[in-house]
């Protein structure tokens, strides 16, 4: 059930950001600002004892998903940095996981800021690399009592 929850959830973020795109190409001369809104499903490695089993729970933590949104703010070259960067990118976001065992690990919520810009350019195509900073908090960390078996996050 939770995978077909994360599956639909992903496929209406999919439309919403294709409908916001569309939107946004027509308008490019006349928009700076966008905001994104992201969804991210993944496997966790299998690092340590508690991430394989070895917890509260005995259960292997071994999916996560995330959510973020970013406020965005694009550049239109009027500046020589600008072009000389290829039109980047530059913002701030917020950064939500389910690591699927809120007692022990908690929910982490991170906020950043961001540098996104392009490697390599084709027709309508383009690599990009995005470089980001920020602060996380609202882990459930080791405590020797409530939380013994965390030994994947410190305090």
């Amino acid at each position: 059930m939770n995978l077909m929850r994360s599956f639909l959830f992903f496929l209406f973020v999919l439309i919403i950001n294709c409908a916001i795109a569309s939107d946004s190409t027509k308008l490019k001369s006349t928009k700076f600002y966008s905001i994104h809104l992201n969804y991210q499903n993944g496997k966790v490695l299998p690092t340590n004892e508690f991430v394989r089993g070895a917890n509260g729970l005995l259960d292997e933590i071994d999916d996560f998903q995330a959510f973020s949104l970013e406020f965005v703010k694009n550049t239109t070259g009027e500046k020589l940095w600008e072009q000389l960067y290829g039109y980047p990118e530059w913002g701030a976001g917020i950064f939500m996981a389910d690591f699927f065992n809120n007692q022990e690990v908690g929910y982490p919520i991170a906020l950043y800021g961001f540098f996104n810009a392009p490697v390599k350019w084709w027709n309508n195509l383009r690599l990009n690399y995005k470089i980001a900073f920020g602060l996380t908090f609202n882990w459930e960390g080791y405590h020797p009592v409530e939380n013994k078996y965390n030994t994947a996050i410190g305090t």
